[in-house]
């Protein structure tokens, strides 16, 4: 019993060291909303209060070990429910949360169905994306592990529907992963492959595609691993040791499948390409040497291939931007793109010093020369990457030229994911920290900008750091501090809309127990409101 009571201690005092991903802008004024960016402050002292004092490892992964001992005594009844005690889903159901991850799914001829998952919340799909207001239906939030990172559809027998967990992109906040899960009737039933990477479960899985013969490849962070069978066995494909062709990091950051299903492998400073004819690999690495590097295979010509690259050597932003129209064989350096952010007379680079974290690129549908890339903001350019022009404006400050910078522009920061409606080169769907937006015009040119709107409706995926709650019995007063969606009150039973309260990250919240009336949020660096 004993026992038992010293595991359940740990566990929640483990939870209650959730760490918190610290942005700050040094151009905050507190007239305004609070920047919803830059994820970097508080990561040592976080790491000093929850790491291993024996081994120095500050991994949550061992919280499964302890959810397991304590499933395995509840069989015998060592640890009862607690009386009269029911919980309830709060939501909310009007804010998102860090998605990494969308596809549209190739067997709905009609193209409105799509699987979405954020990096805490589980898998949703949604089955009228063009509706005016969308709807978000939960898949399964009861998975073993939540932390759903990449999906990947088999494109020639599409009820085959892969799902990989765990983030590898080096935030503090980042939760640990339990290998793949398939399902073979289109999402209907879900299970965790036994064997995932001979017994080696991966604690994250950055990115995973399957090829038109099926075959699975998966980026981790102990290298690239393929599976011929489903994923029911997986070998070694590309490591630093042990295997022909080694390369230079076993941390895999991103593979993507060609039109003419070669395959290209990033992992930290290489890129790779595997041949669908020679059925080689070769080293299609581009100059310089870099930590990340994000991978856009244009779906209408196979030798259109681009690459976004954090910087190597301490470096956290992007570094490198490269394009080539020979399969990686050769390859054309461009501008770092820069993006107006908070200002419109100062430029920042894309990601504002954050490519570790957020980071994406895709191609045109149709138009393989026209790509797009995003970090803290957007940018698309029709040239191959010589020149691009900002697209989004999170914080609403003008962009010199564009002729109509309104609240349609504002995206949330942060972007990880961008996708369009296969065929189509205007209407795509967006991933990032603010949950999933959708835009209808992405084909606009220059001066003219797309538009974009939030469409997380029961897309209940927000990652709360803190809670706070009124001392009134069945008290709706409520608080709470959300991951890069502000401080949240609660005013109203069930799962409802919240109001952002102060922005920014929301980190912990207060409401006096003697006089409700007496709030307190907080945000990054010792800011209290």
């Amino acid at each position: 019993m004993k026992q038992i009571y010293f595991l359940i201690s740990i566990f929640f005092f483990i939870i209650s060291c959730k760490t918190v991903e610290h942005k700050v802008s040094s151009l905050y004024k507190p007239s305004r909303s609070l920047p919803t960016d830059e994820p970097a402050a508080m990561f040592s002292w976080e790491y000093e209060r929850v790491k291993n004092p024996i081994t120095g490892d500050a991994s949550k992964q061992h919280l499964v070990d302890i959810y397991n001992q304590i499933q395995e005594a509840n069989k015998y009844g060592s640890r009862a429910a607690v009386p009269d005690v029911i919980w309830k889903e709060r939501g909310p159901n009007n804010i998102g949360g860090r998605t990494r991850t969308i596809i549209f799914d190739l067997k709905d001829t009609t193209k409105k169905r799509v699987f979405a998952a954020s990096v805490g919340g589980g898998l949703f799909r949604c089955d009228n994306i063009d509706s005016t207001i969308p709807t978000w239906n939960k898949i399964n939030d009861f998975f073993s592990n939540l932390a759903v990172t990449t999906i990947a559809q088999n494109p020639t027998f599409p009820d085959t529907i892969y799902f990989g967990t765990g983030e590898g992109f080096l935030n503090a906040d980042a939760i640990g992963g339990a290998g793949v899960w398939r399902t073979a009737d289109n999402g209907q039933t879900w299970v965790q492959l036994p064997s995932i990477m001979n017994g080696s479960v991966p604690f994250r899985i950055n990115r995973m595609a399957v090829t038109k013969k099926g075959v699975v490849y998966a980026a981790t962070n102990l290298g690239l691993y393929k599976s011929i069978n489903g994923g029911n066995t997986w070998i070694t494909e590309l490591r630093t040791t042990g295997t022909a062709p080694t390369v230079a990091s076993n941390t895999g950051f991103d593979v993507k499948v060609a039109q003419n299903d070669d395959v290209y492998y990033a992992c930290s400073t290489q890129v790779w390409r595997y041949s669908n004819v020679a059925k080689t690999w070769t080293n299609v690495s581009p100059p310089g040497s870099f930590a990340r590097i994000e991978i856009g295979c244009a779906p209408s010509d196979s030798n259109f291939v681009y690459l976004l690259c954090q910087g190597n050597s301490g470096s956290a932003a992007v570094t490198g931007f490269f394009s080539s129209n020979s399969r990686g064989g050769t390859w054309r350096s461009r501008a770092i793109p820069l993006v107006y952010d908070q200002a419109a007379t100062a430029t920042t680079e894309l990601s504002r010093g954050q490519a570790w974290y957020d980071l994406c690129i895709a191609v045109d549908p149709l138009t393989p020369t026209t790509v797009y890339a995003g970090g803290i903001e957007y940018i698309k350019s029709i040239d191959t990457g010589a020149t691009y022009k900002q697209i989004t404006a999170w914080s609403l400050f003008a962009i010199p030229g564009a002729s109509n910078i309104t609240s349609n522009q504002a995206m949330h920061s942060d972007h990880h994911a961008l996708v369009f409606k296969p065929g189509s080169n205007s209407f795509a769907l967006f991933g990032g920290d603010g949950g999933i937006y959708r835009s209808l015009n992405m084909q606009l040119v220059w001066p003219s900008l797309p538009t974009y709107k939030a469409i997380n409706n029961n897309y209940n995926v927000t990652q709360f750091y803190s809670c706070a709650i009124a001392n009134v019995q069945a008290s709706n007063n409520m608080l709470g501090g959300a991951q890069d969606n502000g401080s949240l009150k609660y005013n109203a039973p069930s799962v409802n809309a919240v109001v952002e309260v102060t922005g920014g990250d929301g980190c912990y919240t207060f409401i006096d127990q003697n006089n409700s009336n007496n709030q307190i949020t907080s945000y990054v660096r010792n800011n209290y409101f």
